[in-house]
């Protein structure tokens, strides 16, 4: 399996449940088994008010707790670390919508990543809509 191409990976409910106990220690193991790409960065968005510092150690604490990793390097997971960060965002805004296109491009530009994106909801089905429309 190759790399795919750089890319900015946003997920929506990145504080919640989901996103701790599956997704952020699954892509940590895609990144210690080297199938992430050589630039990325993951943008965890969400309703709830964290720093980029607060969401770092809660998904550092995620990946000690529930990855599938049977040797867990923490020196690992600091480098992981430095590629996520957090944006709050509430969903019903476009103005909020507005903003995080504006970091989505900033960070893009700051990675080289070449507008390269994934959108993944880790939120509840009654919020898709509005998300979807709002990104649009």
């Amino acid at each position: 399996m190759e790399n795919s191409k750089n890319l900015i990976i946003i997920i929506f409910g990145a504080s919640g449940d989901l996103a701790s106990r599956k997704l952020i220690p699954a892509l940590y193991s895609l990144k210690t088994q080297k199938y992430m790409p050589g630039r990325y960065v993951i943008i965890g968005a969400g309703r709830t008010k964290i720093t980029n510092e607060e969401f770092r150690k809660k998904m550092s604490e995620a990946i000690v707790s529930f990855s599938e990793e049977k040797d867990i390097d923490r020196s690992q997971i600091a480098g992981f670390m430095n590629d996520l960060y957090y944006f709050p965002i509430d969903y019903s805004s476009v103005s909020g919508f507005t903003e995080l296109k504006t970091y989505l491009q900033n960070t893009d530009n700051e990675y080289g990543i070449g507008g390269n994106y994934i959108f993944y909801m880790a939120t509840p089905p009654g919020l898709y809509e509005i998300i979807a429309t709002n990104l649009a």
